[in-house]
């Protein structure tokens, strides 16, 4: 699903919510929301190493790293669930008057729940395995990307392929990096470090999927 970056601004609003009032979202609850739809971020940690900022610019964040993927359609869909939201209507309503934009449309199905009508990506996800010339098809993959890669691994010891993540870094595509923290990291992952990529070392043990 791919809306227009004013479209995007506009719904940061209703993510935040209304101060003092139930849709309100304070910083957890928001790392919380984007969370559910594939996130893993602590908002403790994030703000102790000052990368939370303000809610708004965290929301903002989060919406451009997403639009474009079926994670902002999920996302939507959550802002008008009536378990997460007891004015669900009116807050689809308001969805409605932006998303109308973007030719999308919140409606509700026969259930009774509010889901994204109009264009949108295939649901489908296409998984080749890979065999052969491994680091050129990874290169090629992360070459082809628009918007963003993660990437989760226990070792980037290639230096094309991490050359081809920075690359793909200075053009502003939302790069963040997951990797074991051990001896062969710490030794051979010292330039993606020193980057400013997103970029994580977990120690094996704490690895949770």
């Amino acid at each position: 699903m791919k809306i227009s970056d004013l479209s995007v601004l506009s719904i940061v609003s209703i993510v935040l919510g209304i101060e003092k009032s139930p849709s309100y979202r304070s910083g957890p609850a928001l790392v919380e929301l984007f969370n559910a739809v594939e996130f893993r971020d602590d908002y403790w940690f994030l703000n102790a190493q000052g990368l939370f900022g303000t809610r708004k610019d965290f929301a903002k964040k989060k919406l451009l790293e997403i639009n474009g993927s079926n994670q902002l359609r999920n996302l939507i869909e959550i802002l008008v669930d009536e378990r997460e939201n007891n004015a669900s209507e009116e807050t689809a309503k308001e969805l409605n008057k932006i998303l109308k934009y973007d030719k999308y449309e919140l409606v509700r199905n026969a259930d009774g729940i509010y889901k994204i009508s109009g264009a949108d990506l295939p649901e489908s996800v296409s998984v080749i395995p890979v065999f052969e010339d491994i680091e050129k098809q990874v290169i090629e993959q992360i070459r082809s990307a628009k918007y963003s890669i993660w990437v989760a691994v226990a070792w980037i010891t290639s230096r094309p392929i991490a050359e081809a993540l920075y690359k793909q870094h200075k053009k502003g595509v939302n790069v963040r990096i997951v990797v074991n923290d051990d001896e062969l990291t710490n030794s051979k992952g010292g330039k993606i470090e020193k980057s400013e990529i997103e970029y994580y070392k977990i120690a094996p043990l704490k690895w949770r999927f």
